[in-house]
């Protein structure tokens, strides 16, 4: 789009080049003013109205999107920044319980009388340490 709005001001910048190098070829005499002269300096004025208009139009929308564009990038940003954050949490939440219950897996096995569930304890300590 940039791009293509860079070449259209070009364009219109070099016809209005080439509309008064040619008013300046037809030699008119002094004091004459003919009416083709007047209506090319018209459109000449009116294409430089144009041609501001447009650019500062150009210019504020430009503003305007790369705005919106840093704005979404910020959104974007906190929401990456809260979605961290939620999962350190959960992560910290899921873990607290998990050692709890590894300890007291652990606990368990080494007390004599729980020989003969130790393998059973021992299988529900890896699975809470996985």
């Amino acid at each position: 789009m940039v791009i293509v709005q860079v070449v259209w001001w070009t364009v219109v910048f070099l016809n209005q080049v080439t509309t008064i190098a040619e008013l300046k070829k037809a030699r008119q005499p002094a004091g004459v003013a003919s009416e083709r002269l007047i209506e090319i300096a018209n459109e000449l004025f009116h294409s430089r109205i144009m041609f501001l208009s447009e650019s500062f139009s150009f210019v504020l929308l430009t503003c305007f999107g790369l705005y919106l564009l840093y704005r979404a990038l910020g959104i974007e940003e906190r929401s990456r920044a809260t979605q961290k954050h939620f999962v350190d949490i959960l992560s910290h939440e899921s873990k607290t319980p998990l050692t709890a219950l590894k300890l007291r897996l652990e606990s368990l096995i080494e007390r004599p009388e729980a020989s003969p569930l130790s393998k059973d304890l021992a299988s529900a300590r890896e699975e809470a340490s996985a």
